[in-house]
């Protein structure tokens, strides 16, 4: 403790040698729920974004079934339009099955080649399964690659649009098997559960190189 005594008209400063403990100040009730109320509004801001940016990546990260049938429908559609006539690879096809010649990425040549690729349906599994095979495999019967393109299908069915010479008429056919020459077009109808719902689809697949293996009727005005 400090002190001050007088001499001789002058004050000095003494200390008595022992010091002065002040207690701590502490919060204030009003201090306290200040912060307790901005912890709570900082923790509900963290849970908000977290909670929206979990329910985004569910969203985006959830399969989309409709995205499937669309992928089957483009890849089915650009292998039938790009198939060709070749002299060992032959259009066959029937209600639940259907090949064809076409150009693809050999692994085994490390090039292009020809090569087969057929479409099926499993009705015990209810899947629609695409398998292609290039010209080695072909020759070794090798099973190629085979990937199952569609899921949850109910029905699927191949018909076939040509011309009959003796009807003189264009009309569908439930098989394929005039080996030297390719339908005008192939369709297929479908039943496909989307998890809600069975829904019926029809898609028609032109074949341009068809067009140059037929004599096109010529009827008059």
């Amino acid at each position: 403790m400090l002190f001050m005594k007088r001499e001789n008209n002058m004050y000095r400063v003494q200390s008595t040698g022992r010091s002065v403990h002040r207690p701590a100040r502490g919060f204030t009730l009003i201090e306290m729920l200040i912060v307790c109320s901005l912890m709570a509004l900082i923790s509900i801001g963290i849970y908000a974004i977290f909670n929206n940016g979990l329910r985004i990546y569910k969203r985006v990260s959830q399969a989309v079934p409709e995205e499937d049938l669309a992928i089957f429908f483009d890849k089915f559609a650009y292998d039938v339009r790009n198939t060709f006539t070749y002299s060992t690879l032959s259009f066959s096809g029937d209600q639940y099955s259907l090949e064809f010649a076409a150009l693809l990425n050999s692994p085994a040549l490390h090039s292009l080649s020809p090569g087969k690729v057929s479409y099926f349906f499993d009705r015990e599994q209810g899947v629609l399964f695409r398998r292609q095979r290039d010209i080695s495999q072909l020759y070794t019967r090798g099973e190629g690659q085979v990937v199952a393109l569609l899921h949850n299908v109910k029905d699927a069915r191949f018909t076939y649009y040509y011309y009959d010479k003796e009807e003189k008429e264009y009309s569908w056919n439930n098989i394929w098997t005039e080996e030297k020459k390719l339908p005008r077009a192939v369709r297929i109808e479908m039943q496909w559960d989307n998890g809600s719902q069975i829904n019926e689809f029809r898609r028609t697949v032109g074949i341009p190189v068809s067009e140059q293996l037929y004599e096109i009727p010529v009827t008059a005005d």
